[in-house]
């Protein structure tokens, strides 16, 4: 969700302020779990993160399921695999998801262009030369699209107030962020603005809300009971408070966010956060426990059952997995990936690596498979870092052990 913030303003206007989100200290290699455990401990006790929670997908199989840390110290609520936190960019997968199911219902193709769904959309810029975007290229970060920028950190709203409907987001915005970067298919650039119009291209066609598709078609066949896009009670119950240490980022939300509705309070150098909603559910609205999210992890793996409970053709399942483009311009720690349909793709030594992270205000996520092991991991923290990148070191450790 945040993006770098230019070197000089940070040299000449906040030399006292942490540059560098916080390390997580890990070792070099970890041959079991009980190798990664005291060092998931330290840093949750000098509350860096506050908790982690983490489960791991073995055959199907949930091999792993542990949390360390506090998920709400006030309240004296110790972190557990079940706790609920905020997904933030990870909700993209539920995006191409959605698309691919209305692709295999006959209600589009993702080689359409989008203004056949979607009349209200159009490009500008010198790079638009009339040619159009397909639903595919949305979908692979293809598109020429820019991101949205820093000026994301105020698209969100709080308790209490009204959700943006997602097609009444994108009609308000689409002047401010239509202009493309590249032409269509020639790079792969990370947008969250993508995502809004596939999340308004979801409504038009099944004239439900982005919301409510999403819910009715993937969270409740999958029986992701603590998932949704806002904190019902029983989430409220089980929900991990976020937070984000005191650094430049904090001296620049100020510009963008109404942190007197956001922040709770400040408290030994941390800024402890009340419930933020994020305004584009398309690319970031979606919030629950790990325990949830590996249930969608799992019908990505080899030998998912879905005899009851369809939520993806094989055939759909391969398409989302296969690399489309290089990655270009994203928040991923790595550029040697490539972006197949929403997953980032790495391949090493012949063997397929499928990520998605999300880092936003107050929390962070990891999702990541390996189909060839039949292996899914999901980490999760209440901390808008967990090391310098996004949590993507600790599943990579994880994804190591031999469960």
């Amino acid at each position: 969700m945040y993006r770098y913030i230019p070197l000089l303003f940070i040299a000449v206007f906040l030399p006292a302020c942490a540059f560098l989100p916080p390390k997580l200290e890990l070792p070099k290699a970890a041959a079991s779990i009980e190798d990664l455990e005291p060092y998931l401990e330290k840093a949750v006790s000098e509350s860096s993160p506050p908790s982690i929670s983490v489960v791991v997908v073995k055959d199907q199989d949930i091999v792993y399921a542990n949390a360390f840390g506090h998920a709400d110290a006030d309240r004296s609520i110790v972190a557990t695999p079940d706790t609920v936190y905020q997904w933030w960019s990870i909700t993209k997968l539920f995006t191409a998801t959605a698309i691919l199911q209305l692709q295999e219902r006959g209600l589009l193709s993702i080689d359409d262009s989008v203004n056949i769904h979607l009349p209200l959309f159009s490009t500008r810029g010198t790079k638009a030369s009339g040619q159009e975007i397909t639903i595919k290229q949305l979908l692979s970060h293809s598109s020429g699209l820019g991101d949205i920028g820093i000026k994301i950190l105020g698209w969100v709203h709080f308790e209490g107030d009204p959700h943006p409907n997602q097609s009444e987001l994108l009609q308000s915005q689409l002047a401010n962020f239509n202009k493309l970067k590249a032409r269509p298919g020639e790079e792969g650039r990370y947008s969250n603005f993508g995502y809004l119009v596939l999340a308004a291209l979801i409504e038009s066609v099944t004239s439900k809300t982005y919301e409510e598709y999403i819910l009715s078609n993937i969270v409740k066949p999958l029986g992701m009971q603590n998932t949704n896009f806002v904190y019902t009670p029983d989430m409220a119950a089980l929900a991990a408070k976020g937070s984000h240490p005191s650094d430049f980022i904090s001296k620049i939300v100020p510009i963008y966010l109404d942190t007197k509705r956001a922040i709770d309070k400040k408290q030994n150098g941390i800024l402890w956060f009340n419930h933020v909603y994020s305004d584009q559910k398309g690319a970031s609205g979606l919030i629950g426990p790990a325990t949830d999210l590996i249930k969608f992890a799992s019908v990505f793996l080899p030998g998912y059952d879905a005899s009851t409970k369809t939520i993806l053709s094989n055939d759909s399942i391969e398409l989302m997995q296969t690399p489309i483009i290089k990655v270009s311009k994203s928040p991923a720690p790595s550029k040697d990936l490539d972006f197949g349909l929403a997953w980032f793709i790495s391949d090493s030594n012949g063997e397929r690596t499928l990520n998605h992270g999300g880092s936003g205000m107050a929390y962070t996520s990891m999702l990541t498979l390996n189909p060839d092991r039949n292996l899914a991991t999901v980490v999760m923290t209440n901390s808008t870092y967990l090391g310098r990148t996004m949590g993507f070191k600790l599943s990579q450790q994880l994804n190591q052990i031999n469960w």
